[in-house]
């Protein structure tokens, strides 16, 4: 007995490339152009808005909070989604926003787990890897 799928089981091996067919056409449909150089990063000029992707997690950026507001609602309607928020980590980067409007992204946390990965936790830091004057050939 052969079934053919209608819909794409999530966990298949093609699932998530078709997932990014479908959003990706999506968004050109609303009005975001795809970058020449990133091609997980989608801008809106008119509206302000930068959308980067990254496996099945969506970052939106924006001066304008309803314009954001705005995309996460057309997403929300064409795609199963829960919104978690304001940004704290990604892809082992810590991002902190300050009360001025200032962003921080640091990845200390990520060194820190590193070096718990690989028993380095006690180690002392150095100002430079390599001793001064060492040449390199």
């Amino acid at each position: 007995m052969v079934c053919r799928l209608l819909r794409l089981i999530y966990g298949l091996k093609q699932a998530s490339h078709v997932w990014n067919i479908q959003l990706h056409e999506f968004l050109i449909k609303i009005g975001f152009k795809r970058s020449n150089a990133e091609t997980c990063l989608y801008v809106n000029t008119e509206l302000g808005i930068v959308i980067a992707i990254w496996v099945d997690d969506i970052l939106i950026a924006s001066k304008s909070e309803q314009n954001i507001v705005k995309v996460k609602g057309q997403l929300a309607g064409t795609f199963r989604m829960k919104d978690l928020g304001q940004l704290n980590h990604f892809l082992g980067m810590r991002v902190t926003k300050s009360i001025d409007g200032n962003i921080s992204i640091n990845q200390s946390m990520y060194v820190r787990d590193i070096l718990v990965r690989f028993g380095m936790e006690d180690s002392k830091a150095v100002s430079t890897p390599l001793a001064t004057g060492t040449r390199l050939i």
